[in-house]
């Protein structure tokens, strides 16, 4: 604005300095040049500051402010009012942004249908976690960006995050609290990413294979009847861990809780493995329990080796793996009749 205003001193000595001379020397250059001058100088002050004014307006529209309640989360209200608005200038002209504490929403679509997505899946998948799960509310803002279509989830992780190998679905960004999702694969990634999400906020030291295993549990999932519990259900990952058994790839499960997180190379196989290990959990109603006493835990010297022994009665895990492969074994031959 200052480089403007001197711009504009500048230009009125100039044409005065002008216009005395031509005075003195000829009229027909000033009848020739004067309206010239004077045209063009209107046409910048009358484009230049407006154009900033329709970009801000344009972008205020586009941003659907939360409102702080009497939750006593005024400050977090604050926080995601601020980050949608910053949200909001990183995205392009296609994208609504919605503030709803504790998260920010942003997609390709319309209002209505990015609410949709919040209503349908996101609060009740949350309140389903919280009750089975989670105690640590987060204190943060949590960013969720929908894309409409595979090939703008694409385009934007690529402008945003610097990603050219995204995977297909979707991701979740721990550092910057932000997922970014294919919505158009189904909520089931919606679901898996944000269990990622809340589970970060609730055990921040949570293990790699617990981690990626309760996610991508929750992928394939249904609401109880009440609505208050998601249950896992199996899916296309049972392949992958099928194919495994069959060719002697799988490894123990004692290397798996021990390892240090999902493996390169293998990673089809250890999602599997740790997917249907929760489910397997889930179905003998300890995976509650588990991640609880897990978490706890964590703050000591106990092992999920420690945990797992005791909350199964038995001295080994070896034990608990091969009721786990049994498990695996009548489970796909359900499947292979069902198919």
């Amino acid at each position: 604005m200052h480089h403007n205003s001197r711009f504009i001193v500048f230009l009125r000595a100039f044409c005065t300095r002008a216009m005395s001379r031509y005075l003195t020397e000829s009229r027909i250059p000033i009848l020739v040049l004067g309206p010239i001058v004077l045209v063009g100088f209107s046409y910048w002050i009358s484009i230049a500051r407006p154009r900033q004014v329709v970009a801000a307006s344009a972008n205020a529209e586009r941003v659907v402010p939360g409102v702080a309640g009497d939750d006593g989360r005024t400050q977090l209200h604050a926080q995601c009012n601020a980050a949608a608005q910053t949200l909001a200038t990183r995205l392009d002209s296609r994208f609504v942004v919605v503030a709803r504490t504790p998260y920010v929403l942003a997609g390709n679509m319309t209002p209505e249908a990015l609410d949709k997505h919040y209503t349908s899946t996101i609060v009740p998948t949350a309140h389903a976690l919280a009750n089975s799960y989670f105690d640590q509310e987060t204190s943060e803002p949590i960013v969720i960006v929908l894309f409409a279509s595979e090939s703008s989830y694409r385009e934007v992780s690529q402008e945003l995050d610097n990603r050219n190998d995204a995977s297909y679905y979707g991701y979740y960004l721990r550092p910057q609290r932000r997922i970014m999702l294919n919505i158009a694969t189904g909520n089931g990634t919606l679901a898996h990413e944000l269990t990622h999400a809340l589970a970060h906020v609730d055990f921040p030291t949570m293990p790699e294979w617990f981690d990626e295993g309760l996610a991508s549990l929750h992928e394939e999932s249904e609401f109880s009847d009440d609505g208050l519990r998601l249950t896992g259900q199996s899916n296309w990952r049972i392949d992958h861990l099928r194919s495994a058994i069959q060719r002697d790839r799988l490894r123990p499960l004692e290397s798996l809780i021990a390892g240090t997180g999902i493996r390169s190379g293998h990673e089809s196989t250890d999602y599997a493995h740790a997917r249907y290990f929760c489910l397997f959990l889930q179905e003998r109603q300890l995976l509650s329990h588990f991640y609880r006493k897990l978490r706890m835990a964590s703050t000591g010297d106990t092992s999920a080796d420690d945990v797992l022994r005791k909350l199964f009665g038995v001295v080994s895990v070896a034990q608990i793996d091969a009721e786990f492969r049994a498990w695996v074994a009548a489970l796909t031959r359900r499947r292979t009749q069902a198919e």
